[in-house]
C-alpha cells in the first residue's frame, strides 16, 4: 500500500512538472518564465517636488531557472514625456516624474520587453520596483493594481 501511494505521488509530481515546464530544444526541461514585475511598492514621501521611482532590473538566466543577475544597459522609457534612463552596472535606475499616470517600458536587446502601465506619480512620493527580464522577444505587460496604496514613512 505504501509503495502504491509513493508511486502515485511520484507520478503526480512528474505531471505537475511537465505542465509547468517546457522543453528548451536541448531535451532538458526548463521553467518557462516571462519578463515580469517581481515587486512594486509605493513607499511614502521623500523631500523632492517630483515622484521618485527607484528600480532594480535583473535577468533570469535561461540555462539556470531561478538564478538572477543584475542587468546593465536596460533602457527604461516613459514615451509620453520622452524620458529614458539606463540601468547602471548593478542593474539599478532612478526616475523622477511630475504628477501624473504613466506607462513605462523596460527594454534590452535579446530580452522580452516589459510594458508597465498605471504607474501613478504623485509629487514627492517614493516608489520601488523590481523587474525580471527573460530572454526572448515577445512584449510582456504588467498593470500596477489600483489598490496599491502609498504608505506613509514616519
Amino acid at each position: 500500500m505504501v509503495k502504491k501511494t509513493y508511486n502515485t505521488v511520484v507520478v503526480l509530481i512528474l505531471l505537475v512538472l511537465s505542465l509547468s515546464c517546457g522543453n528548451n530544444g536541448t531535451g532538458s526541461l526548463s521553467i518557462n518564465r516571462n519578463s515580469r514585475v517581481e515587486h512594486f511598492e509605493y513607499q511614502g514621501y521623500g523631500d523632492t517636488i517630483v515622484a521618485m521611482l527607484f528600480g532594480e532590473i535583473l535577468a533570469e538566466l535561461p540555462d539556470s531557472p531561478g538564478v538572477l543577475k543584475p542587468l546593465k544597459q536596460v533602457q527604461v522609457s516613459v514615451d509620453s514625456v520622452g524620458k529614458t534612463v539606463t540601468t547602471d552596472s548593478s542593474g539599478t535606475f532612478e526616475l523622477g516624474l511630475f504628477s501624473g499616470t504613466y506607462t513605462l517600458t523596460a527594454n534590452k536587446s535579446g530580452y522580452q520587453p516589459l510594458h508597465i502601465s498605471q504607474y501613478v506619480a504623485d509629487g514627492d512620493r517614493v516608489s520601488i520596483i523590481k523587474i525580471i527580464l527573460s530572454v526572448g522577444d515577445s512584449m510582456q505587460h504588467f498593470i500596477i493594481p489600483q489598490d496599491k496604496k502609498p504608505t506613509t514613512i514616519q
